[in-house]
C-alpha cells in the first residue's frame, strides 16, 4: 500500500493492531506511517515501515536488569565493575534486526540464542555501537546500540 486512503489506513491499521496496539492508537500510527512514506520518497510501501516497527512493548521499553551471574559472565570476560551501568543502559536501547533487515524483539532473541550469546552481543554493542550474533538456528541477529551513543 503506497496511497493513503481510507481502506488503505483501516489495512494498515490491523497490522499494526498485530503488533500490540490498541485499535484507536494503531488508526493514528497508520496516518503518521502514510505521512512519513510521502516524506521519505523512497517507492518503498507503508508495509514496509511498519515491518521496521518495533512491538508495543519493545516501545515501551521492558526494563530488563542483569542477574547475577549475568554480571559475572561479564567479570569472567574481562569486563570492569564500572562497565556494568553502560551494558544495562545499552540493554535498554538495544534494537535488533534478523539478517533480512527485519525488527524482532528481545524476548524473540533470548528464546533463539543462549544466554551467553545474547550477553555477548550486548557487551560488544554497549561499547562498540553494533554486534551481530547467531542463534540456535543458524540465523544471524544484528545487535543495534547506537541510541545509546546520542
Amino acid at each position: 500500500m503506497k496511497r493513503k486512503t481510507y481502506n488503505n489506513v483501516l489495512k494498515a491499521g490491523k497490522l499494526i493492531q498485530a503488533k500490540g496496539y490498541s485499535e484507536k492508537e494503531s488508526l493514528e500510527i497508520a496516518v503518521q506511517k502514510f505521512d512519513e512514506l510521502a516524506s521519505l520518497k523512497n517507492g518503498m510501501s507503508v508495509e514496509w515501515l511498519i515491518d521496521r516497527m518495533a512491538t508495543k512493548t519493545e516501545r515501551e521499553g521492558e526494563s530488563m536488569k542483569l542477574s547475577e551471574s549475568d554480571k559475572n559472565y561479564f567479570k569472567k570476560c574481562g569486563y570492569l565493575d564500572q562497565d556494568i551501568p553502560q551494558i544495562e543502559k545499552a540493554i535498554e536501547v538495544m534494537q535488533y534486526e534478523d539478517e533480512n533487515d527485519k525488527k524482532v524483539s528481545r524476548k524473540y532473541v533470548l528464546d533463539n540464542m543462549d544466554r551467553e550469546t545474547w550477553l555477548s552481543g550486548i557487551g560488544r554493542a554497549a561499547f562498540h555501537w553494533s554486534a551481530a550474533r547467531e542463534t540456535k538456528g543458524g540465523k544471524t541477529i544484528f545487535f543495534d546500540a547506537r541510541k545509546l551513543f546520542k
